[in-house]
C-alpha cells in the first residue's frame, strides 16, 4: 500500500490478475479463465467493503488495463488501482484488510477453477 504525498488518507495499491490470455473463438465458455471477470468481482468487493462501513469514506477504482487487449481474446492480465479515503488512518486499514480478504477468497475460487 502506498501512501498519497498530499495526504495521508489515500490509499493507493495496484492490483494484477494474471491467469492466462487465450483465443476467444476457440475457448468454450466452460473453459475459460478470464481475468476481467476476476477483477470484476474484486471491483465489486471495493465498493461493497467501502459501502458496508458507515461515516464519510470512499472507494474508488478509476484506472483499469487489460491485457492483451483485443476484442477476439480472453483477458489474461488485469491491473487496477484502488483509491480508499477516510478521515482516519485506522478506517482505511481496516477497509483495505478486509478488501484484501475478499480478493483472497476470489483467488481460491478462481484456483479451484484453473486446477480442474
Amino acid at each position: 500500500v502506498s501512501w498519497n504525498d498530499r495526504t495521508t488518507l489515500s490509499a493507493r495499491p495496484r492490483t494484477v490478475e494474471k491467469i492466462g490470455a487465450n483465443h476467444a473463438g476457440t475457448t468454450p465458455m466452460n473453459r475459460r479463465r478470464d481475468a476481467l471477470a476476476t477483477a470484476a468481482k474484486n471491483l465489486l468487493a471495493v465498493r461493497d467493503v467501502v459501502g458496508a462501513e458507515t461515516g464519510t469514506q470512499v472507494g474508488t477504482v478509476g484506472y483499469l488495463r487489460a491485457e492483451p487487449g483485443a476484442p477476439n481474446a480472453i483477458p489474461g492480465l488485469v491491473e487496477f488501482t484502488v483509491e480508499l479515503r477516510d478521515l482516519g488512518a485506522g478506517k482505511i486499514d481496516r477497509m483495505w484488510q478486509h478488501i484484501q480478504q475478499k480478493f483472497a477468497q476470489t483467488d481460491k475460487r478462481v484456483s479451484k477453477l484453473v486446477a480442474k
